[in-house]
């Protein structure tokens, strides 16, 4: 399991740009998902603007940790057919294992 945890920082998120425009959208994105949460939970603050970047990054963070923890369940099945297959392989006798190379594509 993971014990990462990621937090983000932002230069340049400017108050009136397209960035803004975006963080205001995720945040109210996020809000929208916590006020229709049972039982409701408290909205992440929008105003002024650097709680909307503090909101937005809190946001981007938790991203961040869910890809992580995503990525780490990945490799460790990953890790698990690998582990199977070598014990597969161990396990198989001479004939099988002659079977399984000839089924190998020949590389060009």
């Amino acid at each position: 399991m993971s014990h990462a945890t990621f937090t983000v920082t932002a230069t340049d998120l400017i108050e009136g740009s397209h960035d803004e425009l975006a963080a205001k959208f995720i945040v109210d994105s996020e809000n929208a998902t916590r006020e229709a949460a049972d039982p409701p939970i408290d909205p992440l603050p929008t105003t002024p603007f650097a709680d909307l970047v503090t909101s937005y990054l809190t946001i981007l963070g938790n991203t961040l940790n869910r890809a992580n923890i995503s990525y780490v369940q990945q490799q460790a099945n990953a890790q698990s057919v690998a582990d199977s297959l070598d014990t597969r392989w161990e396990q198989a006798g001479e004939a099988e294992r002659a079977t399984a190379i000839a089924a190998m594509p020949l590389e060009e």
